[in-house]
């Protein structure tokens, strides 16, 4: 997002073209595009395109950076790539360096210990202006999934800027380097410049449109699919630098390049495949606009757009929307159930207010000042704030940690875990009185660092992880087999307890986000999503073929996570129903084959991630519980199936009752914290259930085998 050029400060004349071709206009773009992404983030069901105003911003850059520039080349014959990057310097990161300074103490402050490692990481890919390569790696890492936005989210725009304020300089320098004498004179420059930039604008809209289509999550950050948004805003400085759209042309240009950002922002919303195509129309609009002049009075969008309240407003946009989302974030951990209408007007208020004492008080003295003046300070501040920042992030948690001076319960006490729930009144209630083991800042780290996470195959992997624990093959009492996703996982603890005191041998077979169907899950817009998905039910098709052959095999164990999925009928593999035969149908191979099969249930659910509520509810870990009949949002396939196929030989465990009592199921019992997010289950907690486990199968060994 650039700042206000000399060129384009307010006090040129209005409603004109200022020297170097810059509309003051621009200002009141600007402002537009920033009251969308602030409406949008404060009520993004009011305004779910909202999100769109960052493309007006880069299209806006892209005009502005490429004029800049392409005058400097008309002029110098040459580009300044050292000047240039240090007036970026100048203008950006002093800002942007005290913004996530102050997003560092707030989070230090106000926000749960649990959210400070992944702001911290954040905060330091922000610094490096790689934050949006942050968050696509996010987006496609399944461990990274339901992560809580932190302060320094909305860096991923300014990163995307960022680089391209690297990278174009050094592009334009290398088209004039290949064009040698063809690029003389301000046609030949312009003609080389067009082209270079055509090419690139092409290469970049293809790679949006593609990987849009193929994984969207990681296509909204990443740089090589806005590129073109960019390019949409260079080729209009440099296509039309010295002309513009004038009379009846221009207003209607105008105009409808205005609709244009608008209707995308009131018809797009969290469901709008994008960038790709959908991003066509607020570049478009926002192109248009650039592209026409301020010719037609009161007539013309370029009126209102320059009036003083716009420019104002426009002149502050930088410092808006740095400060709005931190604001955003940190809200509701101070304001708690007050966070409604008034207390939103109030941040963004106040957004307005940091912003405006911010361009007084760091982004003029530091763009004007002596200060940084020259290249070599310009740099130099650069690196000192960097260093500074990963020193602040590496360092403050440490010292502001408090300790929790509750004494530790260990495994061994008769309060610990589940024992708790079935003795609340001895354990001074279900949640126990102790120091939870580990913390839940530690807690949070399960979801990546499971101790048995390389039994879990990921979901883009082809063929599953072999996966044996327990007694060896030949001197097991028994082999049995789980399958299921990463909820799956969470009971290895629990199978490895019961195995290690039986002398099983276990064998998994676990793929993340694969509820263990062998009907696959109807497609959705999301390609990579939808290859993940056949990969999943061809991998529990391989595994039941394996493990029917498989003569040591005598159980299997079947676990999965509550998901509301669809899934699609394939009546030539028997599945008709696929809600019920995408399991019945490979549960009954097995039990044919003379194996026992065991549901396990679905757990309950929390509300909100159970480690994050209870850093904030210490004192009071019951205000993290939820209602029993409310712990199943979502769908439970696996007992569904189960109730509705009845199929023989197969068994039913449900541990339900070690998570609940008869109305409430608990974020912690007996001093352990149950899950480790909302609902995978914490290893501490799935170790301390073996007991309850063996138990379970003890009663289900009566029943007769297949």
């Amino acid at each position: 997002m650039t700042t206000v050029a000399e060129e384009t400060r307010p006090g040129a004349a209005r409603g004109g073209v200022r020297a170097g071709g810059f509309q003051s206009e621009i200002q009141g773009l600007r402002a537009v595009a920033v009251l969308l992404v602030v409406v949008y983030h404060l009520w993004p069901n009011r305004l779910g395109g909202g999100y769109v105003g960052v493309d007006v911003f880069f299209v806006v850059s892209g005009f502005l950076i490429t004029s800049h520039l392409y005058r400097d080349v008309l002029r110098n014959g040459r580009i300044d790539l050292l000047r240039f990057w240090a007036r970026r310097i100048r203008r950006l990161l002093p800002l942007s360096f005290v913004v996530l300074g102050a997003s560092l103490a707030l989070t230090l402050a106000v926000v749960p210990r649990t959210l400070w490692a992944d702001t911290g990481r954040q905060i330091i890919a922000s610094a490096l202006y790689v934050q949006n390569w942050a968050l696509a790696g996010d987006s496609v890492a399944y461990s990274a999934e339901g992560n809580r936005p932190t302060v320094a989210q909305h860096f991923w725009s300014l990163s995307v800027e960022e680089q391209f304020y690297v990278v174009w300089p050094l592009l334009l320098a290398g088209l004039l380097l290949l064009a040698g004498r063809r690029a003389s004179g301000a046609g030949g420059t312009r003609r080389v410049f067009v082209v270079g930039l055509v090419v690139v604008g092409v290469l970049s809209f293809a790679t949006s449109v593609l990987l849009t289509r193929y994984s969207p999550a990681e296509a909204y950050f990443a740089t090589p699919t806005r590129m073109w948004e960019f390019v949409a805003g260079a080729l209009v400085a440099v296509g039309l630098a010295d002309r513009r759209l004038g009379g009846l042309p221009a207003q209607m240009a105008g105009w409808a390049g205005l609709a244009a950002i608008l209707a995308s922002a009131v018809l797009y919303d969290e469901t709008t495949a994008f960038p790709g195509h959908a991003a066509l129309l607020p570049v478009a609009g926002t192109a248009l606009l650039l592209a026409s002049n301020a010719a037609g009075g009161r007539a013309g969008s370029h009126h209102w757009l320059s009036r003083r309240p716009m420019i104002v407003l426009g002149d502050l946009s930088y410092g808006i929307y740095l400060w709005h989302w931190p604001l955003i974030v940190v809200a509701p951990f101070v304001l708690g159930d007050g966070w409604g209408w008034e207390a939103k007007i109030g941040v963004a208020l106040l957004s307005v207010a940091l912003a405006w004492v911010s361009k007084i008080a760091v982004e003029d003295p530091f763009r004007r000042g002596p200060g940084i003046g020259t290249n070599r300070r310009a740099y130099g501040f650069m690196a000192a704030g960097i260093v500074l920042l990963i020193v602040a992030v590496a360092l403050a948690p440490r010292l502001y940690r408090a300790a929790d001076d509750r004494p530790a319960v260990g495994a061994a006490d008769a309060c610990y875990g589940p024992a708790a729930l079935a003795n609340p009144a001895e354990c001074g209630g279900a949640a126990g009185t102790g120091a939870p083991d580990p913390a839940p800042e530690e807690l949070v780290s399960e979801a990546a660092d499971h101790p048995n996470m390389e039994c879990q195959t990921p979901v883009n992997e082809g063929s599953n992880r072999p996966c044996g624990l327990g007694a060896a093959r030949g001197a097991a009492s028994a082999t049995v087999g789980l399958i299921g996703d990463s909820y799956a996982t969470r009971w290895i603890p629990t199978l490895e307890g019961v195995a290690s005191e039986r002398g099983w041998r276990l064998e998994t077979s676990i793929r993340a986000r694969c509820t263990p169907s062998v009907a696959e899950v109807a497609p959705t817009q999301d390609e990579k999503r939808n290859e993940e998905n056949a990969l999943c039910a061809q991998s529990v098709r391989d595994t039941v073929d394996a493990w029917v052959a498989d003569e040591d095999l005598e159980t299997v164990f079947v676990a999965a996570s509550q998901t509301n999925r669809d899934f699609t009928a394939d009546p030539g593999r028997g599945v008709v129903d696929p809600g019920v035969d995408g399991f019945a149908v490979w549960w009954e191979r097995l039990t044919a084959a003379g194996k026992r099969v065991v549901v396990i249930a679905e757990t309950p659910r929390m509300a909100e991630e159970a480690p994050t509520c209870l850093s904030v509810n210490a004192d009071d870990p019951a205000a993290c519980s939820v209602a029993r009949n409310d712990a199943w949002p979502r769908a439970r396939n696996l007992t569904e199936a189960y109730r509705a196929a009845d199929p023989e030989g197969v068994s039913y465990l449900d541990l339900t009752d070690e998570f609940c009592d008869e109305s409430v199921c608990h974020a912690q019992i007996g001093s352990v914290i149950v899950y480790s997010d909302a609902g995978h289950v914490s290893a501490a907690y799935a170790e301390a259930l073996a007991p309850a486990f063996g138990r379970a199968w003890d009663a289900l060994s009566q029943e007769p085998r297949p």
